[in-house]
């Protein structure tokens, strides 16, 4: 008994853990990093659009109430995945970065061009599916992924960037929480957790 329940707990059952409905918006608190946090973050969903022949789904950050970046969302090869920046262009290998039929201790890599501070980097990542865990999202405990991913990114004129990000996706809500640190000045560590999320289909 006790072996199926843990087996049970730690397969995510099918679902959509990063929805793109049109019109949805997530709003995030932000904790750590002080004087670089801005008092709003906003992700907002908005229709697909072809590019290169491709239907993706943009998705605008918003800092403090104007925007700030868009990215491009899609599926591949079994993963959502960043498809293109906010040059409007696809990035010359879709990153994937959520399995959609996620399980545990479920592993990929992926190197090549992404997008971090606001440019465009050459990139080594590894990812890893945890499993689930109870977090707390708008005001209730909910079932969340737990991925992790370890990089090295390379921007010109920063040099090398190691990077470690531990996101939570909720079935049906999204990403919920999520903590980033990267080994650049202090090294500081900033944790989103969501506060708001608008729009999402039931």
């Amino acid at each position: 008994m006790i072996l199926a329940l843990t087996a049970a707990l730690v397969t995510a059952p099918a679902g959509n853990y990063f929805p793109l409905t049109p019109g949805a918006e997530w709003e995030y608190s932000i904790q750590g990093a002080a004087l670089m946090a801005p008092s709003r973050f906003v992700v907002k969903t908005k229709a697909p659009v072809d590019i290169g022949g491709k239907l993706v789904s943009p998705m605008e950050t918003w800092i403090d109430g104007e925007l700030d970046a868009v990215s491009y969302y899609g599926e591949h090869e079994g993963f959502h995945a960043v498809m293109g920046s906010q040059d409007g262009k696809l990035l010359p290998r879709p990153m994937p970065f959520l399995p959609i039929d996620p399980k545990r201790n479920q592993k990929w890599e992926f190197a090549g061009e992404t997008v971090l501070l606001g440019g465009r980097a050459a990139e080594k990542s590894t990812y890893v599916v945890n499993g689930i865990e109870k977090v707390e999202a708008l005001g209730k405990k909910v079932d969340a992924i737990k991925i992790t991913r370890q990089g090295e990114a390379h921007i010109e004129g920063a040099g090398m960037i190691k990077t470690k990000i531990t996101d939570w996706y909720a079935e049906g809500i999204g990403r919920v929480r999520s903590e980033q640190s990267m080994e650049v000045r202090d090294g500081a560590k900033v944790v989103f957790i969501l506060i708001r999320a608008e729009g999402l289909t039931p």
